[in-house]
């Protein structure tokens, strides 16, 4: 009987799901583009930061992505932005301390403009920190601003880091 019960209690155990918080601070991770340019060593990439993440967590248990203190440009960001719209309880993404220059006459531009208001309305994603960013214009803001006004979801973007 206590063999049957200790059988159970692994089973329960090991399906349960966990909140992940998915660390990948300070990796010098970097476009894809400029990865390739570089003669190996490359740092690493954001597609392959990517491949990693997927295939070390499960999608529903991933709550945070930290990308903060690496060197993540416009289009590097667009793919995270992208996975990030994949992942069901994503409650927080960390863009902070990177090299998005949030170009608006880039091609990538509208692209990332487009996922980031996306990823403000899902319901269970509560927080973007995009603070200390390349050349992030004022111009930038405030386009991105007047897309806000009045919108519920406008408080998930945080522009400067937390105290």
């Amino acid at each position: 009987m206590v063999r049957v019960y200790t059988l159970l209690l692994l089973l329960v155990l090991s399906s349960a799901s966990y909140a992940i918080l998915v660390d990948m601070r300070g990796f010098n991770i970097i476009d894809d583009s400029l990865a390739e340019a570089i003669s190996p060593p490359r740092p690493m990439s954001v597609s392959k930061a990517l491949t990693f993440i997927k295939g070390k967590y499960k999608k529903e248990n991933i709550e945070e992505l930290n990308f903060k203190n690496n060197y993540i440009g416009q289009s590097g960001a667009k793919a995270i932005l992208e996975y990030a719209l994949e992942l069901p309880n994503l409650r927080l993404l960390n863009l902070e301390i990177n090299r998005i220059d949030y170009n608006t006459g880039s091609p990538e531009y509208s692209a990332f403009e487009t996922l980031l208001l996306q990823l403000l309305q899902k319901k269970e994603f509560e927080e973007i920190r995009l603070g200390e960013n390349g050349i992030a214009s004022a111009e930038w803001y405030r386009l991105i601003s007047q897309k806000l006004v009045g919108r519920a979801d406008a408080s998930k973007i945080k522009w400067q880091p937390p105290d």
